[in-house]
């Protein structure tokens, strides 16, 4: 039995110690802030997605598609890149951090414009107004260049 146990023990011990090969950097590797911008634009197509399945689809709109074709990058060009940084996990931790606080500063933006956007209509209801007919179309808030500095 004591044997069996030794056996096993140090089977498991050897198994344990074999060397583990890390992944060459890609020759196309997307760079860090151009990843940021990737995970970014993902997440939110995603959440329009899951929002509006059937508009996508109505206005013609792929988006795995949008992504290769906005970023000039194809779908194995970003799984090695994923690949790449998910071995160099403080590398990836920082560039999905960094889309994290990116997607932040969307939503305080958005509500905000949301919130402007409630108060117009208040103030023409209470004056006896129609409300607009349209939104006017705003620009996304510019990314902060300085956040890409730490990587």
């Amino acid at each position: 039995m004591r044997s069996a146990v030794a056996i096993i023990s140090f089977l498991i011990l050897m198994v344990s110690c074999q060397s583990v090969d890390r992944m060459k950097k890609p020759k196309d590797l997307i760079p860090q802030d151009k990843m940021v911008d990737v995970l970014v634009e993902v997440s939110l197509l995603q959440a329009a997605r899951n929002y509006n399945k059937v508009m996508l689809e109505e206005k013609g709109i792929d988006p795995e598609r949008y992504i290769w074709e906005k970023y000039d990058i194809d779908s194995l060009q970003f799984a090695t890149s994923s690949q790449y940084y998910a071995e160099n996990y403080r590398q990836y931790e920082r560039i999905y951090d960094l889309a994290k606080e990116q997607l932040e500063v969307y939503r305080v933006h958005y509500d905000s414009l949301e919130q402007l956007a409630r108060q117009e209509r208040d103030s023409l209801r209470a004056i006896g107004e129609e409300e607009p007919l349209e939104f006017k179309k705003v620009e996304a808030p510019a990314r902060e260049e300085n956040t890409l500095q730490a990587l």
